[in-house]
């Protein structure tokens, strides 16, 4: 079943195009099946964007649309509007507003990296593997995990001569 707002949104294109809704109906509800993803509260912000976007009705419907949510879902961070994400797991959470999280939980404080989770809606299983990461390479760093003989031929704390027989193999 098709939702309201997404046959509003088609109306309202429809009309500021100059199309005839008996002819795109069909190509429109046919798309709904690609467009399932996009949440209901995002289509009214998508017209105006569609609107300014598009230099005419596109071929490509789908796609068009689809381009379109993409800029809404990015610009929808700017203003705080925000996505609703699925708080204990949600695979279509941003991995950028991770490495965000990540950023601020090594140059600031726990409360403000909670703050941010919060303030993007962060689920809990990303949380997770931000603090996990955190975790490890704070845990590296404090223990002085750093090899500096890395890249060195051979070990310079052994005592050696100066110059070493080079020895062919077989010899």
């Amino acid at each position: 079943m098709i939702p309201k707002e997404y046959k509003n949104f088609c109306a309202d294109l429809a009309r500021n195009f100059d199309k005839e809704w008996a002819k795109v109906q069909i190509k429109v509800d046919f798309g709904y099946q690609y467009l399932e993803h996009i949440p209901p509260h995002a289509w009214e912000q998508m017209v105006k964007l569609a609107v300014d976007q598009w230099e005419g009705w596109p071929r490509n419907w789908t796609r068009a649309v689809n381009d379109i949510y993409e800029h809404w879902r990015r610009d929808a961070y700017m203003g705080g509007v925000g996505i609703k994400y699925d708080k204990n797991d949600d695979p279509r959470f941003p991995v950028n507003l991770m490495q965000q999280a990540f950023v601020i939980l090594c140059t600031k404080d726990y409360p403000s990296y909670v703050y941010f989770c919060d303030q993007v809606g962060m689920p809990k299983t990303d949380r997770e593997r931000v603090e996990n990461k955190h975790r490890i390479c704070s845990r590296a760093e404090q223990d002085g995990f750093k090899i500096p003989q890395v890249g060195i031929r051979t070990n310079p704390e052994t005592n050696r001569p100066a110059i070493q027989h080079y020895r062919e193999p077989g010899e």
